[in-house]
């Protein structure tokens, strides 16, 4: 949570961190303070309307809303909460996320317009509680940090993207959380911290990367109410422990969708911490000077023999001894502003095997809750930085602001389009960051606009830049449109051979004996076709495409010889 600079006096209370204006500009100010919130609101709406004609981006938005059984079943919602082992694969255990998912399919079913307003509006709620918190603790530019915070285009694709609700949403909770242990802290009501408690455990239900909140809450507590960190430590406790479950929950959930293979390719400890060092000083760059933003980004290469990769972590390692080091000079505020930065992104550093790692070391989203801190604490350095210039520090603070977010908006707003559709989406990618997933996934949208000489030409791409069986698949879906079903044959098995010996991914195979059932099917293969039908049940047997499609194979090899029914198997997709 956001922490920013400033010298720390030996009080009970916080100490107000003098940003405001001298008497001349005191009648703005009061209309400022009065007009901070539908300001914050305004902004994000106009920074984030393009999003609102935005649709279904696949790329977990179909696995997570548009198809997810859980939201179109009568018992969705008992199941969504008291049966996490029934979840779709690659659906993690977040309960909190799909019952707000679950209410919005009843008002808008497959829409994607109603979804992503309401992640619009969670934004500015978040943008509104930043605010808020940050005056609580007497930062200087309070009203600058949250605007600039709901304005930023690192935010876009927590946004944009509506399967991202889960970065919204936890925090939301977060926010709420350390408000309310603020709360407490200042006058030490048991209902306090039992809203406090109450507030984690959601935050943690909507998505447990906000695991390490009690840590930054615990360099809050050290910094504002020194005397009470080691009653904070006791009282964080429990915090702890409820992430602690949580988080070996989503890690297990994770490790069961790929079989418990090594997603990424770093394993040993030094190689994570490469890549860790690597990317704070990405997120870091990217805070401060927002250019190149892709949804993917490449993966940079691991190399322990190479000497100058041990800077990256080095110099963040110097960076907090240095600033610990200055603490008489500049204060506590900056030691914790970084502490809480590093603490709120360490769950997706690397350190721990999850999936979006096989597709890039970083991702924008994985930085939201950071930013915060991350965006306050520059502010309160302009802040400190413009003091000197005296009556006129408002003006300049003014302008800078307003030329800053002007910028930032109209960067959120160019890049909030590119989730109109999944060609807008993975075009942007492949154009910034060619590489096999974007070439596969663009291939796929192509596939489905009917445009098969596209998507041919792009899927081969995707092959030869790394074979997987996501690529087989698509490639025999193609195929399939094209009625060469001998050829999509082929292109089934050997993406069941690369599932099954290479990526092992769960719930993909069933799917591809379907298809490959249905090829057999057409190719009046029709003992093979049952063969297929039956593994497939085999290892899914509430698989109803395969009982009924098992059925009609069955029946068609006990009848006489004859032509074959007019009836056609069809595909499953990925």
């Amino acid at each position: 949570m956001p922490i920013a600079s400033g010298p720390l006096r030996s009080s009970r209370q916080p100490p107000a961190v003098s940003s405001q204006p001298r008497a001349g500009a005191s009648y703005l100010w009061s209309w400022g303070r009065k007009l901070a919130a539908p300001l914050l609101c305004a902004a994000v709406i106009w920074a984030y309307c393009p999003a609102l004609h935005a649709g279904f981006i696949k790329f977990d938005d179909v696995s997570y809303v548009a198809e997810n059984p859980l939201l179109k079943s009568g018992d969705g919602l008992r199941r969504i909460w008291l049966d996490p082992l029934g979840y779709p694969p690659a659906l993690q255990y977040y309960p909190l996320t799909f019952t707000t998912f679950y209410l919005e399919h009843l008002l808008w079913k497959d829409r994607p317009h109603g979804y992503h307003a309401t992640n619009i509006g969670l934004h500015a709620a978040n943008a509104l509680l930043l605010l808020l918190l940050l005056r609580r603790l007497r930062v200087g530019g309070a009203f600058a940090a949250a605007l600039l915070f709901a304005l930023h285009p690192v935010c876009v694709q927590s946004v944009a993207w509506i399967v991202e609700r889960k970065n919204l949403l936890s925090v939301f909770f977060c926010l709420l959380t350390t408000l309310a242990f603020v709360r407490y802290l200042h006058g030490s009501r048991s209902r306090d911290y039992l809203a406090a408690l109450v507030l984690f455990a959601l935050a943690l239900l909507s998505k447990t990367a906000v695991c390490t909140l009690p840590l930054a809450l615990l360099a809050i507590t050290w910094w504002r109410w020194p005397q009470k960190w080691k009653q904070a430590a006791v009282r964080l406790v429990p915090l702890l422990l409820l992430s602690t479950i949580l988080g070996l929950i989503t890690v297990a959930h994770e490790q069961s969708y790929y079989f418990g293979q090594t997603i990424h390719r770093p394993r040993s400890v030094l190689e994570k911490t490469l890549v860790a060092g690597r990317a704070l000083w990405f997120y870091a760059e990217k805070l401060a000077a927002p250019a190149g933003l892709v949804p993917i980004y490449p993966k940079w290469t691991i190399d322990p023999r190479d000497p100058t990769a041990y800077l990256w972590p080095a110099v963040a390692v110097a960076a907090l001894v240095l600033l610990w080091h200055l603490r008489p000079r500049l204060g506590k505020g900056p030691v914790v502003a970084a502490v809480v930065f590093v603490t709120m992104l360490a769950p997706v550093l690397g350190f721990v095997d999850f999936g979006y790692l096989g597709h890039s070391y970083v991702s924008d989203h994985f930085a939201y809750a950071a930013s915060m801190a991350g965006v306050a604490a520059l502010v309160s350095a302009a802040v400190q930085l413009t003091r000197p210039l005296a009556t006129y520090a408002n003006l300049v603070r003014t302008m800078a602001t307003a030329a800053v977010a002007v910028g930032l908006g109209l960067q959120t707003r160019a890049l909030s389009r590119i989730y109109a559709d999944p060609e807008s989406f993975w075009g942007y990618i492949v154009a910034r960051n060619p590489h096999e997933t974007a070439y596969s996934a663009l291939g796929d949208a192509y596939l489905r606009e009917g445009e098969l000489a596209r998507a041919e030409r792009l899927l081969w791409q995707a092959v030869r830049a790394g074979d997987s069986s996501y690529n087989r698949f698509r490639l025999g879906e193609l195929a399939v449109q094209r009625r060469q079903y001998a050829e999509a044959r082929e292109h089934f098995r050997l993406a069941l051979e690369l599932n099954r010996n290479k990526d092992r991914v769960r719930g993909l195979d069933e799917r591809l004996l379907c298809n490959l059932g249905m090829a057999c099917w057409h190719l009046q293969e029709f003992e093979q076709a049952r063969d297929y039908y039956r593994q497939a049940l085999a290892l899914d047997p509430d698989l109803e495409v395969a009982r009924k499609w098992l059925a009609r194979v069955e029946t068609r090899i006990r009848a006489e010889p004859r032509q074959p029914s007019s009836t056609t198997a069809t595909a499953a997709s990925p």
